[in-house]
């Protein structure tokens, strides 16, 4: 379960152009759940979710992890904890061009050097249909299999938690359909919560709940 009580980012604090990115978010997401964030450009949404993966720290408020605030932990034990317990996909898939598709998969283990199952390897590209591109680097690949093979890394060290920041912004329509797809599939399978910031109402359709924020707020529903 993660727990969000009184989030709050600022940037360039104390200067005449400061932004409240955030103002004061509290929120709770259950294991399992599947979340929508959506908001307009600028809204915070993104810089809500850099929050929950430890990639950002707030000004003020808390963030847990079941009973582990990570707001409070020093750099070294938060990238272990990263490591060990989110995955990410990006828009921009962030593979590595010189690794094939099989090492840029599996590299999340290799840093935690973490004993990788064959079965759950095979398993997992066998779902993302990438079983006959493992040997290819990502220049040889569409874009909706470079994303597929992001959904793979992140989902390789079967983390509790899966981030999703626009995963389907870079891809046509029918790889974005493919993509959200497997997605979901894979996250009823496998029950991570994921948690998906968009600009896309269609993953609204498919997610547990959705959050909207506005002006670096949580809106009440069925706001725009």
């Amino acid at each position: 379960m993660i727990t969000v009580n009184d989030l709050t980012k600022i940037y360039n604090k104390g200067k005449k152009n400061e932004v409240y990115a955030l103002r004061d978010v509290s929120l709770r997401i259950e294991d399992g759940e599947s979340v929508c964030i959506m908001g307009k450009s600028g809204s915070g949404k993104s810089t809500l979710l850099h929050m929950l993966g430890g990639l950002d720290k707030p000004d003020s408020g808390q963030i847990f992890f079941d009973e582990q605030e990570i707001t409070a932990l020093p750099e070294t034990p938060l990238s272990v904890f990263r490591r060990e317990n989110i995955g990410y996909v990006f828009q921009s898939y962030h593979l590595i061009p010189e690794l094939t598709v099989r090492a840029n998969i599996k590299l999340p283990a290799f840093l935690a050097d973490k004993e990788l199952s064959d079965w759950y390897f095979d398993s997992l590209v066998e779902q993302l249909d990438l079983k006959d591109r493992l040997s290819h680097l990502p220049s040889q690949l569409s874009g909706g299999q470079q994303q597929r093979c992001a959904i793979a890394r992140a989902l390789i060290n079967r983390p509790k938690v899966i981030l999703c920041d626009e995963p389907t912004g870079n891809l046509d329509s029918a790889s974005a359909e493919t993509v959200k797809k497997v997605l979901f599939a894979l996250q009823k399978l496998y029950r991570p919560i994921l948690v998906i910031v968009t600009h896309d109402a269609d993953f609204t359709v498919l997610a547990d709940r959705t959050i909207r924020i506005a002006d670096g707020a949580i809106c009440e529903e069925g706001c725009t």
